[in-house]
C-alpha cells in the first residue's frame, strides 16, 4: 500500500507540460487556401490562456513567410525543429520547444522521405532533464488513403511502432506521440 502523503508529495513535484497540436490541414499553401503562416500565430498563442511549452503542426508547409512564422517563436524563446532539407510544398511535422522546459535537446531526427509511402511524416526531438532523464516527443502525421479499413495506411503505423521500439531500446521510457493519424 501506498503511504498517502508520500502520494500526493510525488504528485506535487511533477511538472505539468503544456502542449498545443494543431493540424494545419494543408491549409498554410498548396493551393488550399491560405499561403501565409503568420495567421496560425493567434490560434496557438491565444490571449488569457496557458501558454504551450511544446507546439506540434501537422501538415506543415513552408511558405513566404516562414522566416517570419519561425522568428516569432525564436523571440519567444522556443527551439525549433522542422525539417531543413524540404522545401516548400512538402508536407512536414514543426515541432517547437519551449526554453520554459529547461531541458536539454539532445538529437532531432526527420522522416527522410517525401513520398515514398512507407513511412509516416515525422519530427522526433529527443529532451533530456539535468538528471540525464530522457523524454522523446515525436510529431507524427499518417497519411490518408480515403478508405474506411485503414489497410493502405498499415506499412505507416508499422513503421511508427518500428520506430518507437528503436527509442525504446535505446533507453528512453518516456515517449508521448501526438499528431494527425
Amino acid at each position: 500500500m501506498i503511504n498517502s502523503s508520500y502520494k500526493k508529495e510525488r504528485q506535487s513535484k511533477m511538472k505539468k507540460i503544456n502542449i498545443y497540436v494543431g493540424n494545419v490541414n494543408c491549409t498554410a499553401g498548396s493551393g488550399y487556401g491560405n499561403t501565409e503562416l503568420m495567421p496560425l500565430v493567434e490560434d496557438i498563442f491565444p490571449k488569457n490562456t496557458n501558454i504551450p511549452d511544446i507546439v506540434i503542426l501537422n501538415e506543415f508547409y513552408k511558405y513566404k513567410d516562414y522566416q517570419d512564422f519561425q522568428a516569432y517563436f525564436l523571440n519567444k524563446e522556443y527551439t525549433v525543429a522542422v525539417n531543413p532539407l524540404k522545401k516548400n510544398g512538402f508536407n512536414d511535422v514543426f515541432v517547437a520547444i519551449s526554453s520554459r522546459l529547461d531541458l536539454d535537446i539532445e538529437t532531432v531526427e526527420y522522416a527522410t522521405q517525401d513520398k515514398d509511402r512507407i513511412s509516416p511524416d515525422y519530427t522526433s526531438v529527443i529532451l533530456r532533464n539535468k538528471k540525464n532523464e530522457k523524454l522523446a516527443i515525436v510529431g507524427v502525421r499518417i497519411r490518408s488513403y480515403k478508405n474506411l479499413d485503414y489497410k493502405g495506411n498499415a506499412f505507416e503505423f508499422k513503421a511508427l511502432l518500428s520506430f518507437i521500439k528503436k527509442l525504446r531500446k535505446s533507453g528512453i521510457t518516456q515517449i508521448m506521440v501526438a499528431g494527425d493519424f
